[in-house]
């Protein structure tokens, strides 16, 4: 029986063609925002590690703030047609 309780968790490995396909979106999702302060600023902060309540305390956001920031994110997100790369099926080529 192992001791170590990580082992007991599937592998959550990607393959090389997933990490491009998420960096490519990633790319996409920068630039889409490149000229928004307050999406990067969410977006760094995110990248960091930080929680939704820990992106507000950070950056001063109060809740009605960051939710603003958010809907314009996906909304913005959504009409340049950029999907979810964990959702369906992918193919690079």
């Amino acid at each position: 029986m192992s001791s170590d309780p990580a082992e007991t968790f599937p592998s959550v490995s990607l393959s090389a063609a997933q990490m491009l396909i998420y960096k490519r979106t990633l790319e996409e999702i920068d630039a889409l925002f490149a000229d928004d302060s307050e999406v990067q600023m969410l977006l760094e902060a995110s990248r960091d590690g930080y929680d939704p309540p820990g992106v507000r305390e950070l950056w001063g956001f109060t809740q009605k703030h960051y939710n603003a920031i958010v809907v314009r994110m996906r909304r913005n997100i959504e009409k340049a047609g950029i999907t979810d790369p964990t959702k369906g099926s992918h193919h690079v080529q």
